[in-house]
């Protein structure tokens, strides 16, 4: 990290690196009180439209929490993406529905962690969410677990670290020294916990750039900050936003807007593109939300020619929010026997809602096509179901 990278405000936040002659870190600058939008009002008036349009097409569809179930499974995906792991809806799903005991492929790993935080997180969103060091850490140590390659999960990082570069003394950016860290996180919770006028989602993105920018952990910094935009939203009474999908398809526009607002101070860049990115994944969950609503118009239609206290019907429902299924798996949510489960299997496979995955095999999972090529998914060889 080159000084003549920083602007002259931030330069004089630099501090020594010990042990490394002539390298700096840079300690983030407390978090603003209060924020101009003078240059983003364009972006802030779309991203709050869309939230609110999101909430309102949610209220009235209901199957909004299966919309939220499949979606916050292709939130994982996206965020694990960023770990170079090359996992997929299908084999996610399949290996969710499987309900195996042991360690899902290496490929699924980490978005099978990203899961768990986040199921971890909407946990205490009940009545508000609020960003602290105890949830940091709780969630870091949740999302990388398994996945860990350096430090102790949900630890702070007791050494130096950089981002960007194959060394230190030609990263892009050096975050705070260890012993800086409780005094930057300190700083976090007072941002949470003072009250602002700020909107919120002007709220989320300080908070995501912020803890970028502190680095608190060895590694899984940016899995732990990509929770906050859809446990703040859901916090605040929305549906969850699920913006890692935004953020990793414009993921180089959104390294280079965080580095512009700690090495220059200039949150107008990462303002503009955060909020670009909330109306993105706002639009995305509603255009989902109504593709699932004529969908279910669609089965309608078919299911018509059932028996009204048919089970099929149940298991239509359940298939919007698992469009990948076993018969145990349908026993086991709708307190039926295997036997009734099977037979509606049967049924919605004779009027294609549903259709085999793995053929004759034991344990054979059943898929929903219609849901799938909605999420924009598709099915992969039997061999992304393997287990480690």
């Amino acid at each position: 990290m080159k000084l003549s990278d920083l602007s002259a405000d931030r330069r004089r936040s630099v501090v020594d690196v010990e042990g490394r002659p002539g390298v700096v870190a840079l300690v983030p600058a407390p978090l603003p009180r209060q924020v101009s939008v003078a240059n983003v009002l364009l972006p802030l008036e779309q991203a709050i439209s869309a939230l609110a349009m999101l909430r309102l097409t949610a209220d009235g569809f209901p199957l909004a929490r299966s919309a939220e179930f499949v979606l916050g499974r292709s939130e994982a995906i996206a965020s694990a993406h960023f770990a170079h792991e090359d996992c997929d809806l299908v084999s996610l799903l399949a290996y969710e529905a499987s309900e195996e005991e042991e360690l899902p492929a290496a490929k699924l790993r980490q978005a099978v962690n990203c899961i768990k935080a986040l199921q971890f997180g909407m946990g205490q969103t009940s009545g508000g969410f609020a960003v602290t060091l105890s949830f940091l850490r709780d969630a870091h140590r949740i999302a990388t677990g398994s996945a860990a390659v350096n430090g102790i999960p949900g630890e702070l990082r007791s050494r130096q670290t950089w981002i960007g570069g194959h060394r230190i003394e030609v990263a892009r950016f050096v975050p705070p020294p260890a012993s800086r860290l409780e005094q930057c996180l300190a700083d976090v919770e007072e941002f949470v916990a003072a009250p602002k006028s700020m909107p919120l989602i002007l709220q989320i993105a300080l908070l995501v750039a912020q803890v970028e920018g502190i680095a608190p952990f060895e590694f899984g910094n940016g899995i732990v900050s990509r929770l906050i935009p859809s446990l703040m939203s859901a916090g605040a009474g929305y549906p969850p936003l699920f913006m890692s999908g935004f953020l990793y398809e414009n993921r180089q526009e959104y390294e280079e807007a965080i580095a512009a607002v700690h090495l220059r101070n200039d949150w107008d860049r990462w303002l503009s593109f955060f909020l670009d990115g909330v109306a993105a994944a706002a639009n995305h969950t509603i255009s989902t939300i109504q593709a699932m609503a004529r969908l279910h118009a669609k089965w309608e239609g078919k299911l018509a020619f059932l028996r009204s206290d048919s089970r099929a019907r149940d298991v239509a429902g359940l298939a919007f929010g698992n469009p990948v299924m076993t018969v145990g798996g349908i026993q086991r949510q709708l307190g039926v026997s295997f036997q009734t489960a099977n037979s509606a299997v049967v049924a919605l496979g004779k009027i294609g809602i549903l259709s085999s995955f793995n053929g004759n095999r034991r344990g054979r999972v059943f898929v929903a096509d219609d849901m799938l090529q909605l999420l924009g998914s598709e099915r992969k060889q039997e061999a992304s179901l393997v287990t480690a």
